[in-house]
């Protein structure tokens, strides 16, 4: 979407619809500042869903950021305005508005992915900002599509990460001794360290 008026107010305006519709939704800011306002502006004009709207951003506290994703898992919450803090975490989500084109079709693709994950319609919305490369997509959105995602580069046997991502993908779906990425020596370590 490349709106007449500022990206905010167009996040705004379409979240209003999708808590009208009671769509759960998640809206992207590239700030901790530009998540604070957005998410004050649109409580502010959302009427009776005011409270069913929060924000999320790193620094606020571990116990506050579990308590939002535990009330938006819940349904307390429909709606959640948040930086990049929030791409891992919650499903179920219908709708991703991102105010702004977050920089890479990877952050992108990652954000988005927070939609339609129990195979629901869903929708994923870039709201364009002023920037050139906002423009450039909003104008030329089949060069977005065509475009793979940029390669990330990991070692899968840092056991940090290793041990995170097990989480993670155990939180969402059982683990299966069949997968093939669990065989490595250190997949297994990371799997008995999990049992624990």
């Amino acid at each position: 979407l490349n709106p007449e008026q500022s990206p905010a107010t167009a996040a705004i305006d379409l979240l209003k619809a999708a808590l009208a519709r009671n769509l759960r939704t998640i809206v992207y800011c590239r700030s901790r500042r530009m998540t604070e306002l957005v998410s004050l502006w649109a409580g502010s004009r959302s009427g009776p869903y005011k409270e069913r709207i929060s924000a999320y951003r790193a620094g606020f506290l571990p116990e506050e950021r579990r308590s939002i994703e535990a009330r938006m898992a819940s349904g307390e919450l429909l709606a959640v305005v948040s930086t990049s803090a929030l791409e891992l975490g919650i499903g179920g989500l219908d709708v991703c508005i991102l105010v702004g084109y977050p920089g890479t079709v990877m952050a992108t693709l990652q954000r988005g992915g927070r939609v339609g994950r129990a195979q629901q319609e869903s929708a994923v919305i870039v709201v364009a900002g002023e920037d050139a490369l906002d423009q450039y997509f909003a104008r030329n959105p089949e060069d977005f599509f065509s475009r793979p995602p940029e390669k990330a580069v990991v070692n899968p046997d840092n056991e940090v990460i290793l041990a995170r991502h097990l989480e993670c993908a155990a939180a969402e779906l059982p683990l299966s001794a069949d997968e093939p990425w669990l065989h490595s020596a250190g997949a297994r370590r990371a799997v008995r360290e999990l049992r624990k």
